[in-house]
C-alpha cells in the first residue's frame, strides 16, 4: 500500500472544512427561527422591533452555541458626518472569518449621535447575517395615514422653537404673514393702476382738473 504524502493527508483531512462554517450558521439560523421573538424595543412611531440587547440575550447563546464569536470594530475614515462599522463573526472550529461593514450617519457633535448610529449599525449587521426579521422600518410603512398622524402629533406636542413658540403659534404667525403679504400686493397693484391712469402729458392732467 502506497504511503500517503503529507499533502495528500492534509488535503484528506481538512477536505470540505473550507465551507464548514456555512453548514453550522445554517444550522445556527434554523434554530433561531425557529424562536418566538417578542420584539422588545419600542419605536418612535410606536412600532415593535428587535433591539440589541434582546439580540445579544437571545440569539448570541445560539451562536456559541455552534461555535461562533461576533466583533464589532469602528473602521476610521474622512467623513466625519457618518460611522462605519465592521462585522467579523470568527468561526472557532476552523478560524474562518466572515465580515460585514455598514455605514451609518450620525452626528459627530454629541457622543448620543454616535452611540445610536453604533448601538443601530450593530443591529442592522446582525440582522443581514443571520437573516433576521427585518421591521426596522420604524413601523411607518405598516401605519395608515391617520397613525401617522397621530404619531406626529405625540412627537410634536411639546415642540417650541428658539423664540419659544409652538407649531400652534407657529401656524398662526405663518397665516397672519401671508395675509399681510396678500394685501400688501394688492396694494401695489391699485398703486400701479392708479399711475397708469394718470396722464403723463401736463396739459392733459389740467384738462382732467378742469373737467
Amino acid at each position: 500500500m502506497t504511503k500517503e504524502t503529507p499533502v495528500e493527508q492534509y488535503i484528506k483531512n481538512n477536505h470540505g472544512l473550507t465551507h464548514e462554517h456555512h453548514i453550522y450558521l445554517a444550522k445556527a439560523r434554523g434554530e433561531i427561527s425557529k424562536l418566538e421573538l417578542k420584539p422588545e424595543g419600542q419605536g418612535q412611531y410606536q412600532n415593535q422591533y428587535l433591539p440589541l440587547e434582546q439580540i445579544i440575550k437571545e440569539i448570541e447563546p445560539i451562536l456559541l452555541k455552534h461555535q461562533f464569536l461576533i466583533d464589532f470594530d469602528e473602521i476610521l475614515h474622512e467623513n466625519p458626518s457618518s460611522l462605519r462599522i465592521k462585522m467579523t463573526c470568527t468561526f472557532v472550529k476552523t478560524g474562518t472569518q466572515i465580515t460585514k461593514v455598514c455605514e451609518m450617519p450620525c452626528d459627530k457633535a454629541t457622543s448620543q449621535g454616535r452611540k445610536g448610529a453604533w448601538t443601530y449599525g450593530k443591529r442592522q449587521l446582525y440582522q443581514n447575517l443571520l437573516s433576521l426579521p427585518d421591521k426596522d422600518n420604524d413601523g411607518l410603512e405598516d401605519m395608515t395615514y391617520l397613525q401617522r398622524l397621530k404619531a406626529v402629533g405625540e412627537m410634536t406636542k411639546d415642540f417650541k422653537d428658539d423664540e419659544g413658540n409652538s407649531l400652534d403659534d407657529i401656524r398662526e404667525i405663518a397665516e397672519r404673514n401671508y395675509w399681510i403679504k396678500v394685501k400688501g400686493d394688492k396694494s401695489k397693484k391699485n398703486d400701479i393702476t392708479t399711475k397708469k391712469e394718470q396722464p403723463t402729458n401736463p396739459l392733459d392732467a389740467l384738462k382732467k382738473q378742469d373737467q
